[in-house]
């Protein structure tokens, strides 16, 4: 289930998909999803049981209303994200999680780091609460990630960068 589309779609491969910061992407199908990432965060949740999981992207911690929470936020997006896959048939009791991103660079100011250590809290509390184990967590440090996450197999693969280019952000990856 696709929360916001693009107009020009943002499949990378016929079985792999690209999220952006402000993305909620789930799936019961055998998928891989990916992402670019410097300060924001990813948050991929997988049924243990299930081909079944997904992936959230967000660059801020908490909306600070209701009427402003979209996924671009760390709360609205993993409250979406788990909506959809308790819709699709998961238990929260069958799901792990993985946390990836919440690089600050080198020469960031204190507001910055501050933002990726909130964007941090709020997947692990958010996660603590429901009682969803992190299986793997890739955070913080200096230099961005491109993560490509396997929803059949759990597994995660982590690219690590110090300059994330405008051509970062359209893999290359045979399908």
């Amino acid at each position: 289930m696709e929360r916001r589309r693009d107009a020009n779609g943002r499949w990378i491969g016929q079985n792999a998909y690209l999220l952006a910061p402000g993305w909620v992407m789930t799936s019961c199908q055998p998928l891989r999803l990916h992402a670019v990432l410097g300060v924001s965060l990813a948050v991929c949740i997988l049924d243990r049981f299930r081909v079944s999981g997904g992936m959230c992207q967000y660059a801020l911690a908490r909306a600070p209303s209701p009427r402003q929470a979209t996924a671009k936020y760390g709360d609205a997006a993993l409250s979406a994200l788990l909506r959809s896959l308790v819709e699709e048939g998961s238990r929260t009791t069958d799901l792990e999680a993985w946390i990836f991103g919440g690089a600050v660079p080198e020469n960031a100011g204190s507001e910055m780091h501050r933002f990726a250590a909130d964007a941090i809290a709020v997947a692990r509390e958010f996660l603590a609460k429901r009682g969803i184990s992190i299986v793997s967590e890739d955070v913080g440090g200096v230099v961005g990630r491109k993560i490509a996450f396997d929803l059949v197999s759990g597994q995660a693969l982590v690219l690590k960068t110090r300059i994330l280019r405008k051509r970062d952000w359209i893999p290359v990856i045979p399908a």
